[in-house]
């Protein structure tokens, strides 16, 4: 998604591993992946039902969405 529009780049982005930090990933409130939060909001979480182009266009949505809070 950055090659389609580089400011995503610009996005800090904490990628947490349930199982290697298990003590920061149950702060937040999720059930699937790709889940994605600015702060403790939840913008995005994926469904079991959503296609790859689904998926992309909700990403694409929180990006954004942090976009336009910064």
């Amino acid at each position: 998604m950055k090659e389609e529009n580089p400011v995503y780049g610009e996005i800090g982005i904490e990628w947490i591993e349930e199982s290697r930090k298990p003590d920061i990933s149950a702060k937040y409130d999720y059930y699937y992946v790709t889940t994605i939060f600015y702060g403790k909001e939840k913008l995005y979480e994926a469904h079991p039902s959503e296609d790859y182009t689904a998926c992309k266009k909700n990403v694409k949505s929180a990006l954004d969405k942090i976009l336009d809070k910064r």
